[in-house]
């Protein structure tokens, strides 16, 4: 998930919980409304097991509107959070 939602202040955290051991990376790939890929977040150092870990996306950058985020971990299932921008 991530907090805030919705995006007011120009910046949001993605939250995921990892608790493979063979997971060593995470990208976070934001699309927006129409499918295309706008940002890539990564990362692959300071991976906590069993633990919350967090990867922060400034937004200030990004017109107000609804994106995707693909939470991706290099092993294991993806998931698909909703996001709204207000400015």
């Amino acid at each position: 998930y991530n907090y805030p939602n919705p995006i007011t202040d120009g910046l949001t955290t993605f939250r995921f919980y990892i608790d493979n051991p063979a997971t060593s990376q995470i990208k976070v790939n934001i699309y927006n409304s129409a499918g295309f890929l706008v940002e890539s977040k990564m990362k692959d150092s300071d991976i906590v097991l069993n633990e919350f870990n967090e990867i922060k996306w400034d937004v200030s950058n990004f017109d107000a509107g609804f994106y995707l985020a693909e939470i991706k971990p290099d092993f294991g299932e993806s998931e698909l959070v909703r996001l709204v921008i207000i400015k």
